[in-house]
């Protein structure tokens, strides 16, 4: 617990006195790191907020970034691939994670610079991205909006799309809803279900998926995740998540639209949104409407990306 409440004080969040008691303040500070950290603002530090504390405490140039596995994650991570896209690098969206894209780009960035390409991030390139970096070029977001905007594009009608729509319990059936409705539009689809999201997101990015859907009983939430960190935003699952909002509120009841940093948005490499479609209880009965709307949004947002 005092781990917690230092960690805590040392990002700026008021715990009150270091003294290992979870009281209101501690919990307070936890609910605001959450908040501002994209993740589910409970006040309850699980594995997912205790993850992610220990990630913000890592600063450009407190260690070395390499290719591991499991991939290095870390703020110091989430500044590299801001920087990279800035310079015109395409790391791909600032997750803060070290993964195979992020690793490409930092080797040719040494390779432009006149370092050794091994996409290694040690002093050398750290005083290379220093010293090119933030000089008016475009601000990451925009340069990673550029590069979905290219990624929508290139992804083809819907006929053949490959889409995963996942579940993580209680699901099932919507799910198998969504999938017939899709594939009659000729779409590649294939369904997941595990409580585990970062499984799911593992499964996503083997299958090679052009479009990921969560879907998830909240009896509390009706709102639709999708991903977005800071300086960098998913443009394709915002536009999906505004588009199945719009849809699925006459059927259910008013729902949002949200930015998070959840491991099911973070950890999948094509746009993704997460359904949070409130209770079983009204959801049940409107299965079948509420499978036709998604697959309705899915449809124009395809059109849509592609200016049909």
């Amino acid at each position: 617990m005092v781990d917690l409440q230092r960690r805590l004080t040392d990002l700026g969040y008021d715990v009150g006195s270091v003294d290992g008691d979870f009281g209101e303040r501690t919990r307070a500070a936890v609910r605001g790191f959450q908040a501002d950290s994209g993740l589910d603002a409970d006040g309850i530090c699980g594995p997912d907020t205790w993850a992610s504390l220990i990630e913000a405490a890592y600063v450009p140039g407190s260690r070395l970034l390499y290719t591991q596995s499991p991939p290095m994650r870390g703020e110091d991570v989430a500044q590299l691939q801001r920087d990279l896209a800035a310079l015109g690098f395409p790391a791909g969206p600032a997750n803060g994670i070290f993964a195979e894209r992020t690793a490409r780009a930092t080797a040719e960035f040494q390779r432009n610079v006149g370092l050794v390409p091994d996409g290694v991030v040690g002093p050398e390139t750290l005083r290379a991205l220093e010293r090119l970096g933030r000089r008016g070029f475009p601000a990451e977001s925009v340069v990673h909006v550029l590069q979905e905007q290219q990624y929508l594009l290139s992804s083809g009608s819907l006929g053949a799309m490959r889409i995963v729509i996942g579940e993580n319990g209680g699901m099932n059936t919507l799910a198998a809803a969504v999938r017939r409705t899709l594939n009659e539009s000729g779409a590649h689809v294939i369904v997941t279900a595990d409580p585990n999201w970062s499984k799911q997101a593992a499964q996503a990015n083997q299958f090679g998926a052009q479009l990921f859907i969560g879907l998830q009983t909240r009896p509390d939430q009706r709102q639709i995740c999708y991903f977005r960190s800071r300086n960098s935003v998913s443009v394709g699952g915002r536009h999906l998540a505004a588009l199945l909002a719009e849809r699925i509120s006459p059927l259910l009841g008013p729902v949002t639209t949200t930015g998070m940093r959840i491991a099911i948005l973070r950890e999948t490499r094509m746009p993704a949104v997460l359904c949070r479609l409130g209770g079983a209880d009204r959801l049940v009965p409107a299965n079948a409407r509420v499978a036709s709307a998604i697959a309705a949004s899915v449809r124009c947002w395809t059109e849509q990306s592609r200016g049909d």
